[in-house]
């Protein structure tokens, strides 16, 4: 993308878009909302909403171990740990089967003006690629595109979710080429492969702060040396195959 110009994103699909997409109507302000299609119609959740539960007026009773583990959980590179986590999470969700109005629905997506918005991929689930093997994310990539595909206003760019360095892996990067899409970071430095675009979150930041980060972004990526390149390498073949 060239200096002059920016782009505006939403990712998740959560029912904030409801409030969202009318302000940026008015300003005639185009947008690109990455969805997670298992979430849409709120017919699942992620657990992303522990932390929300912990403020619902029903006041159900989350289990301690989610509780204490929702941080850890975040930025853990143990994959035993983040399958064991998922594990007692999904029984969570059957045994409570929690009634949240969370999520947008598919009826939202077919009314939007197809002039303004896009819609793109954020996988099917919202799950750390990094922690998942190779099929599983192809599966989830795959089912994502073939709900999101079924609309006019659907573009092939994949937002991985959370999309920080330590979310993803070279067989989620692999995995996207191959299917024929973009890949989108999050505040993260590509390595290994000159494709994708890196998304700067825009949180509580003015337009001069992003600009003076993104130049510091450029400058951190040229002064990474070969030696710090290769420790990573190694270190993701290693953790690959672990």
């Amino acid at each position: 993308m060239y200096a002059k110009y920016a782009a505006i994103t939403f990712d998740d699909g959560d029912k904030t878009l409801y409030d969202i997409v009318p302000i940026l109507t008015s300003y005639n302000l185009p947008a690109t909302f990455f969805l997670n299609t298992a979430y849409l119609n709120n017919e699942s959740y992620g657990y992303q909403i522990i932390k929300y539960l912990l403020h619902a007026e029903d006041g159900m009773v989350v289990p301690e171990f989610l509780l204490k583990n929702v941080n850890n959980i975040r930025n853990t590179l143990n994959r035993i740990e983040y399958k064991h986590f998922r594990e007692i999470f999904r029984n969570f969700l059957k045994e409570f089967q929690p009634n949240l109005d969370l999520y947008i629905n598919e009826s939202f997506i077919e009314k939007l003006d197809q002039s303004l918005f896009h819609i793109g991929l954020h996988g099917h689930t919202h799950e750390r690629y990094s922690m998942m093997n190779e099929e599983w994310q192809k599966l989830d990539l795959i089912k994502n595109i073939e709900i999101l595909s079924s609309y006019n206003n659907y573009r092939p760019f994949f937002a991985i979710p959370y999309g920080k360095s330590i979310d993803w892996n070279m067989n989620t990067i692999k995995i996207a080429l191959n299917l024929d899409c973009e890949v989108l970071y999050h505040d993260s430095i590509n390595l290994f492969y000159r494709v994708g675009i890196n998304r700067i979150p825009a949180d509580h930041l003015t337009i001069e702060e992003l600009m003076i980060k993104n130049l510091e972004d450029k400058i951190l990526a040229i002064k990474i040396s070969k030696h710090t390149l290769k420790i990573f390498k190694e270190y993701f073949h290693s953790y690959k195959n672990s």
